[in-house]
This record gives C-alpha cells, sequence and structure tokens, in this order.
C-alpha cells in the first residue's frame, strides 16, 4: 500500500502526519482513534503502532475489539448510542455468568 493510499484509508489530510509519525515525532503521535484504525488496516496490535510493542502480527485481542466497538458506538448521534447501549445490555444479560 503507498502513503497516499493509506492515508486515503484513514481519511487524512495530510502526508506531513505521517511522516511526523514515520520519523518518530513522539509529540505527534496518532489519536487514538487513528491509532485503532491503522492497527486494523494494518492488521497489528495498536501497542505495535505506538512503538510500545515489538509484536506485529498478533491475533487482535477481546480489549482491542471492544475499544473499537466503543469508538463505532461513540460515532453515532445520542440518540443511537443509547439504543446501541441498550441492545449491548440485554446480550450481556442473555449471555449470563
Amino acid at each position: 500500500m503507498s502513503q497516499s493510499e493509506f492515508i486515503n484509508a484513514l481519511g487524512l489530510k495530510s502526508k506531513s502526519t505521517v511522516s511526523m509519525w514515520e520519523n518518530e515525532e513522539i509529540y505527534k503521535c496518532p489519536l487514538r482513534k487513528t491509532s485503532l484504525d491503522i492497527a486494523k488496516l494494518a492488521n497489528v496490535f495498536v501497542s505495535y503502532v505506538l512503538s510500545e510493542s515489538e509484536e506485529k502480527n498478533p491475533k487482535l485481542t477481546a480489549k482491542d475489539d471492544l475499544e473499537q466497538v466503543m469508538i463505532d458506538i461513540r460515532s453515532k448521534n445520542s440518540d443511537k448510542q443509547k439504543e446501541l447501549i441498550e441492545m449491548i445490555k440485554q446480550l450481556v444479560k442473555i449471555a449470563g455468568d
């Protein structure tokens, strides 16, 4: 994947942003949502994206999935968020202990 394709896939506006990440300008690290998006796109851990881990190609964990679900829910309007939260509560109840 080219840098331009990568930028487009993440919905970024500037090549310089990715260049800063590549050059490890720590004060310009990707935001949490962007880090999750990069990890999903590259099929790697978020910790790898943030240079906290050397493990590149692990299986995504339940925690990673849950974080992505929370980001997706937060992107919805308030009414939809409430609806989704109620659905999740019902699923948890159905699943039991």
